[in-house]
C-alpha cells in the first residue's frame, strides 16, 4: 500500500497539486494513516513544512505527534526542529523535549537546536540535559559539530557533569584519545587535580607512578603534584621526595623547599632528603 501511495502522491505532485490537495485526494476514503501519508508525501518530494501543514489540517496532529511521524518518516532532527519552531511556535527548551520523546539521537537534536534557534552549544547542551539526554548523547552532539576535545570537556563541566562521567564520555567519543589527552582536557575544563586523576583512573588502568608522570606531562608543577600525593594518597615525606626525584629530576635542596612548603615537619623533611638524596642540611 505504501509504495502505491507514494506513486500516487508523486503523480499528484507532477500534476501540480499542493500537499493539502494531495492529502485530500489520497485519503478520500479515510483509510490512510498519518504515518503512511508522511512517507508518501516525503517520497514524492513535498516540502516538510507543507506536509506538516497538511497533517495539522487533516489529522489534527499535535507538535509531539508530528515530530513522531517525521521521525518514523526518516526526517533529520534539524528539519523537525524547524517545523516545530515555524509551524507550531515551539521554543527551544520544549523542542529538545519533543525531539527526545520522538527518538532523535543527541547529535540530531543538538544540531537541530543550534541551527534552528541560533543558540550556543552550551545552551543546547543545557536544554538537552533537562530533556533527558545523557552526557554521552551531549558529547556525541558536541563532537559532531567539529568541536575539539578540550572544549567539549569544558562545556560538560559547565553543565555540572563529574570528571568520571566526562572522562568516560570523551574516551568513548574520541576513541583515539589516550590518558594524557583526556587528562589534559579535564585540566583545561578546570577540574581540580584530584578530579582529573579520578576521571583518568575511572577509564584507564594507571598506577601511581604513571599518575606522577602524567601530571608532569600535562604541566602540573612539582609542588602541586607533591601536595596531591601527600593529601590524596597520604604519602610520607620520603615517598614524596622519591616521586619528585624520579618524576621532575630535581635536586635535594629544591625538593626540601617543596616538602616544607606543603606541610611536612622539619624532621620528616630531613629524613626524606637523607633517604632519597643522601643529603643532609642544617636548615632542616
Amino acid at each position: 500500500m505504501t509504495q502505491q501511495l507514494s506513486n500516487d502522491a508523486l503523480q499528484l505532485r507532477f500534476a501540480a497539486h499542493s500537499a493539502s490537495q494531495a492529502v485530500e485526494a489520497l485519503n478520500s476514503g479515510g483509510q490512510v494513516s498519518s504515518s503512511d501519508m508522511v512517507i508518501a508525501l516525503k517520497s514524492a518530494g513535498y516540502l516538510s513544512k507543507d506536509i506538516v501543514a497538511s497533517l495539522k489540517q487533516y489529522y489534527a496532529k499535535s507538535a509531539q505527534e508530528t515530530a513522531n511521524e517525521m521521525f518514523r518518516g526518516g526526517y533529520a532532527g534539524m528539519s523537525v526542529a524547524k517545523v516545530l519552531k515555524n509551524e507550531y511556535g515551539i521554543g527551544y527548551p520544549e523542542c529538545a523535549k519533543i525531539l527526545k520523546n520522538a527518538g532523535f539521537s543527541g547529535s540530531q537534536a543538538g544540531i537541530g537546536l543550534i541551527n534552528t534557534y541560533s543558540i550556543t552549544h552550551k545552551e543546547a547542551g543545557r536544554v538537552m540535559k533537562a530533556a533527558g539526554y545523557s552526557y554521552m548523547d551531549i558529547t556525541e552532539f558536541l563532537k559532531a559539530t567539529g568541536m575539539q576535545i578540550d572544549s567539549v570537556a569544558q562545556i560538560l563541566h559547565q553543565l555540572e557533569y563529574g570528571a568520571k562521567q566526562v572522562a568516560e564520555a570523551l574516551k568513548k567519543a574520541y576513541t583515539w584519545a589516550k590518558e594524557e589527552v583526556i587528562a589534559n582536557a579535564l585540566k583545561y575544563a578546570d577540574y581540580a587535580i584530584n578530579e582529573v586523576i579520578e576521571g583518568i583512573q575511572y577509564v584507564f588502568d594507571i598506577g601511581q607512578e604513571g599518575i606522577a608522570f602524567l601530571l608532569r606531562n600535562i604541566k602540573y608543577g612539582a609542588e602541586e603534584v607533591a601536595r596531591f600525593f601527600k593529601n590524596v594518597y597520604n604519602k610520607t615525606a620520603t615517598e614524596v621526595a622519591d616521586i619528585l626525584k624520579k618524576t621532575y629530576n630535581i635536586g635535594a635542596e629544591a625538593a626540601g623547599k617543596i616538602l616544607q612548603g606543603i606541610g611536612y615537619a622539619a624532621n620528616q623533611v630531613a629524613d626524606a632528603l637523607k633517604s632519597a638524596f643522601n643529603w643532609v642540611a642544617d636548615i632542616y
